[in-house]
């Protein structure tokens, strides 16, 4: 398919999914670094190392300059330009802070932490819906429409 698509994960901090053998029940693996790294927390470490370069790259576009190694958990910049799409999961607007943390992600260039994205005018806000609402991003009913217009590409009509 072209162009290619790039999941990128979307989780609250430290609420990643891990994956593990139940055979194994070795509770180090949710201390194992590489169980721990996902795309958002990648990106915040590409973000952190290269400030200059991601100034004003959002989430979603970090697959059209980035590719993205599982093998290593890290994002490795593209020698070729490429028309990859990055696509964060969805999430409805029930979902409460997993929804203001992608409004964020759309919206807010470099981030290097989860605190980054909450954090507006040097004031570290308690909540993401607290950042999105000074940042001025809950003002109008766009988000709503934009939500509804995404959910209406993969789901029925009875389903909506």
């Amino acid at each position: 398919m072209y162009p290619s698509v790039t999941r990128l994960r979307l989780h609250l901090p430290d609420m990643q999914t891990v994956q593990f053998d139940p055979e194994d029940m070795d509770m180090d693996i949710l201390r194992d670094p590489h169980n721990q790294q996902t795309t958002l927390t990648a990106f915040f470490n590409l973000c952190l190392a290269y400030p200059n370069e991601t100034a004003n790259l959002l989430y979603p576009d970090c697959p059209r300059h980035y590719s993205w190694k599982k093998s290593t958990g890290t994002w490795v910049k593209r020698q070729r330009r490429s028309c990859t799409v990055g696509r964060v999961y969805f999430v409805p607007p029930s979902a409460g802070e997993r929804y203001y943390l992608r409004i964020l992600l759309y919206n807010v260039p470099g981030p290097t932490s989860f605190d980054s994205l909450r954090t507006y005018n040097g004031i570290l806000y308690e909540s993401f819906q607290d950042a999105c609402s000074t940042r001025g991003l809950l003002e109008t009913d766009e988000e709503w429409d934009v939500c509804l217009t995404e959910a209406a590409t993969f789901k029925t009509g009875h389903q909506l």
